[in-house]
């Protein structure tokens, strides 16, 4: 287990990896802190019917003094294909930004650590009953290079390559909400999601240098002001972009 001081926020991060490790954990304990600072039921209902030795890596965010836990991200190392990727939820009492800007560094610390995975992750995944999981992920590619998002909530764009990609995931993964109603939370609406199943949103990071995915990585943990992809002047390459969509047969998406 290593801890990191997460400066600004009185927290301290608890990277925990390993079956053994994590089974050591004290899995009431954790729900109860995550009760007492206001995670939903829903949330909390989920995680006490999982054991925890079924996750590769769990993060836990507790106070520096007081040792009371106070979010979590909990994450499987998964493979489609040739193509390994993360599967993630986190769970948070919802107090934004504060939970939001805790969530990200998280995410960014989980992404510094792609190198202690068994296999490198080219994507992360979100099958969540937590509706700021999407909104932090979708944030996230807004500021790293070259890296693509789905469900695009502004619907003007669609990379039919990342589409067909998450959903070779979700086909993976297990059912998931309708595509469309997760753009609905995307836009901030969480009181409305039924209580039936996880929302899902991708973050694509195939086409993402490792060295610039390292930088942005260290940026958003250290919480300083990151560049947005408009300030760089690099690009995906077509011919990559090409290829990748030829490799990636288009599933069309479904609403209602």
């Amino acid at each position: 287990m290593t801890d990191h001081t997460l400066v600004g926020m009185g927290l301290t991060l608890e990277d925990v990896g390993g079956q053994r490790r994590i089974g050591e954990l004290d899995h009431s304990r954790i729900l109860a802190d995550l009760h007492d600072i206001g995670v939903p039921l829903r949330q909390r209902t989920w995680l006490s019917l999982q054991p925890l030795e079924t996750f590769d890596r769990v993060l836990l965010a507790r106070g520096s003094r007081d040792g009371k836990y106070e979010g979590a991200l909990l994450v499987q190392c998964r493979t489609i294909g040739e193509t390994p990727f993360l599967v993630v939820e986190a769970l948070s009492g919802g107090a934004v930004p504060r939970d939001e800007a805790l969530l990200k560094r998280m995410l960014a610390y989980l992404i510094l650590r792609f190198d202690t995975l068994p296999e490198r992750p080219v994507a992360i995944l979100a099958r969540t009953r937590n509706p700021m999981v999407c909104r932090v992920l979708r944030e996230m590619s807004r500021t790293i290079d070259g890296a693509g998002f789905y469900p695009e909530a502004d619907g003007s764009v669609i990379s039919l390559a990342v589409a067909a990609l998450a959903h070779r995931m979700a086909r993976l993964t297990g059912p998931v909400r309708c595509f469309g109603e997760t753009r609905q939370a995307l836009r901030g609406d969480a009181n409305g999601i039924p209580a039936d199943g996880p929302m899902l949103a991708m973050l694509d990071l195939r086409f993402v240098a490792e060295a610039e995915l390292d930088e942005d990585g260290r940026r958003l943990f250290r919480d300083r002001l990151p560049r947005t992809s408009r300030d760089r002047a690099s690009r995906i390459p077509a011919h990559v972009a090409a290829q990748a969509l030829r490799a990636t047969p288009v599933i069309p998406v479904s609403g209602r």
